[in-house]
């Protein structure tokens, strides 16, 4: 084997001596070349074990991590299409270890003294809080940013060894670079962590670990394949999810708005796109369209309906019921778009400052007590949902967390409500950005349905949220 990647690399050009992970995989497709692969896993080896050992504290699971990444690597060969498989090795190893956590938090294996017993960290460890949430906002990153924080802070590479890596000019790694350990501060400012100057320490993989992953070609444990598949999953769901919002969108399945301004009684519209004014009146209705005025059978359906008391057909593309307050909604950019995500981020910290974590609350000097319990309160529930929020973007996602989300929801509109009752001008922008968030859930739960993810009678659930939160923010805005 020794003597094949050394015929290998010798077969690589002189500039650089940099064979492109697209060929060394394509090498491995074809010819099943056992030397092109250990040249990937080596590569990266860094990378992926700093990922999984800084998010896991135990060295076992982060070697059962670092397996499965390599594994979903030499199962997926076929379908990556990338010169450089670092960012994408980076995020299965973040997923993988996400799912052993969220493992290890359902079924401890450790009894008390068995916890007892496990030797504290050295003194000059790195916080682990702190390093676990730089490899979690790093997976979050678009490929462009992720890509040269791994080669270059992870795997030690140079400015111009990771632009030959990468086949971009030197200047665009170090931009790239610099704009993304600039967002690695911001997010992890925003979670409360204070990011230090070297926030992605660099970590070598035990010795044993590269032969280890080399041999999963001959087999896995099932713990591992089990992981791998995990977090294989992970990805797909978290695609899934973007294009399925789109998808969704742009058929009508989801129009907040889709039934307003009618011009006749009882007559549809054709939905509207996102964003979308309403249509003019027409000559013989010169009053402008009422945005509340809805048909009877847009609230309450009559049995029979497409929108019967059985349910909603998610399939056949039946909607929930509308919204009161249609602008309230963010949406969605375009499919193509490669900065989609950081769109909609930019697009909802615009709409929900508060919610986003931009705009703090304020304890005044007049607060007593109770005013300040309550805002604190209030506090914790947007650090909840920041991380809620996180987690459905790395696609990490199950029944409990959504219980928590809504519960957490509820639990903010009625601390609301408590605190500002009687100043509606202080309530209606918590409850605007409650609607929001609601919506969100409201078609994140969809999507879910559609995909065969979540049951039915979960939709309802949402909805209902929904026109809670809907009813109360009316009813400031009647008071005010």
């Amino acid at each position: 084997m020794r003597r094949l990647l050394f015929r290998l690399l010798a077969a690589a050009p002189p500039l650089g001596d940099h064979v492109p992970d697209s060929e060394l995989l394509s090498r491995f497709v074809t010819s099943n070349d056992s030397a092109a692969l250990e040249l990937i896993v080596r590569r990266h080896a860094d990378a992926v074990w700093a990922a999984c050992r800084r998010m896991l504290n135990c060295d076992a699971n982060a070697e059962d991590a670092f397996q499965a990444t390599f594994l979903a690597l030499i199962r997926k060969a076929k379908q990556i299409r990338t010169s450089c498989v670092g960012g994408w090795l980076h995020r299965v190893a973040v997923n993988a270890s996400l799912k052993l956590r969220e493992r290890a938090e359902r079924v401890s294996c450790a009894e008390p003294d068995q916890l007892a017993s496990v030797p504290a960290s050295e003194p000059t460890e790195p916080d682990p809080e702190l390093t676990s949430a730089v490899h979690e906002e790093l997976a979050k990153l678009p490929e462009r940013y992720r890509l040269p924080v791994v080669l270059c802070d992870l795997e030690g590479m140079s400015h111009t060894e990771a632009a030959v890596a990468l086949g971009w000019p030197v200047g665009t790694v170090s931009g790239r670079l610099s704009r993304a350990r600039e967002k690695l501060r911001d997010r992890l400012t925003r979670r409360g962590l204070a990011p230090s100057t070297a926030m992605i320490p660099a970590l070598s993989p035990p010795p044993h670990l590269v032969p280890n992953a080399l041999s999963l070609t001959a087999g896995a444990s099932p713990a591992v394949v089990s992981l791998a598949e995990g977090a294989l999953t992970m990805m797909t769901t978290s695609a899934h999810w973007t294009w399925a919002a789109v998808a969704v969108l742009c058929a009508g399945l989801v129009g907040a708005g889709a039934a307003v301004g009618l011009s006749q009684p009882g007559t549809k519209p054709m939905p509207l796109p996102p964003g979308a004014p309403p249509p003019p009146p027409v000559a013989d209705n010169p009053a402008p369209p009422d945005k509340g005025k809805l048909t009877d059978d847009d609230w309450i359906p009559k049995p029979g309906s497409a929108k019967n008391t059985e349910g909603y057909k998610v399939k056949d593309g039946t909607d929930p019921p509308p919204s009161a307050f249609p602008d309230l909604a963010i949406p969605e950019p375009d499919p193509k778009d490669p900065e989609r995500a950081e769109k909609y981020q930019a697009a909802f910290a615009k709409l929900c400052p508060r919610l986003h974590g931009t705009l703090a609350i304020k304890i005044e000097p007049t607060d007593d007590a109770l005013r300040k319990l309550l805002k604190a309160r209030l506090h914790q529930g947007v650090l909840q949902m920041i991380r809620i929020r996180e987690i459905i973007r790395i696609g990490n996602w199950d029944a409990r967390g959504w219980s928590e989300m809504i519960e957490c929801l509820n639990d903010m509109q009625a601390v609301a409500v408590e605190l500002w009752g009687n100043q509606p001008k202080e309530l209606i922008p918590w409850l605007e950005e409650l609607v929001v968030m609601a919506k969100e859930i409201e078609r994140f739960t969809l999507i879910r349905i559609r995909l065969g993810s979540d049951p039915p009678q979960r939709l309802n659930a949402a909805t209902r949220h929904r026109l809670a939160v809907e009813t109360a923010l009316l009813k400031a805005k009647m008071r005010a």
